[in-house]
């Protein structure tokens, strides 16, 4: 063990001493402090649940807007078709207008774009969010129970959050059928 640093410690004047090591234990204060806290907003729930889900939601969203975006430009292909066999003036209004649709359908490949971007960023954050936890000495399994101090909503609390069902997710129409029956 090197003795310089203690050797270096010593020959600071008393009061230089008392001063550092006050200043020593109120970092460590504000470390201890600042771990409680980040515990307390429950890092391993966002870290495995929350963050996760709002990157699935995320896909979910790119899948259809997707979905949308392939079926307006199905029914654009079907309306150009129909228009040629009109001919004239309508044919010519129905391109033009169908043109319009091809442009704003634009709308997907941008929003897609971003949402990824967005999920990119999600899963950093998740990562650091990870190493910060793990810095800290924070169990990876640690979660806080929804309590008085949770801003987390339950079901019952606002049914509208959970919106639509990720797919494979959602219950399948012949369970709601069957519930449906039984009453």
């Amino acid at each position: 063990m090197n003795a310089k640093p203690v050797d270096d410690l010593l020959k600071i004047e008393k009061t230089d001493r008392v001063g550092l090591i006050q200043q020593l234990e109120e970092l460590t204060a504000y470390v201890r402090k600042v771990s409680r806290e980040l515990a307390a907003i429950g890092p391993s729930k966002l870290r495995n649940s929350h963050i996760p889900h709002a990157t699935d939601q995320l896909g979910a969203v790119v899948e259809a807007t997707e979905l949308a975006a392939n079926q307006i430009m199905d029914a654009c292909d079907m309306l150009q078709t129909v228009g040629m066999e009109v001919g004239g003036d309508h044919a010519k209004q129905i391109g033009d207008a169908v043109t319009t649709i091809y442009e704003a359908c634009g709308f997907q490949d941008l929003t897609g774009q971003r949402i990824v971007t967005v999920r990119q960023t999600l899963n950093v954050i998740e990562g650091r969010l990870g190493d910060l936890m793990q810095m800290l000495g924070i169990p990876a399994d640690m979660h806080q129970e929804p309590g008085e101090d949770s801003e987390e909503l339950t079901v019952a609390d606002n049914k509208m959050l959970n919106g639509p069902q990720l797919p494979g997710a959602a219950i399948d129409q012949s369970a709601i059928d069957a519930l449906l029956a039984d009453m």
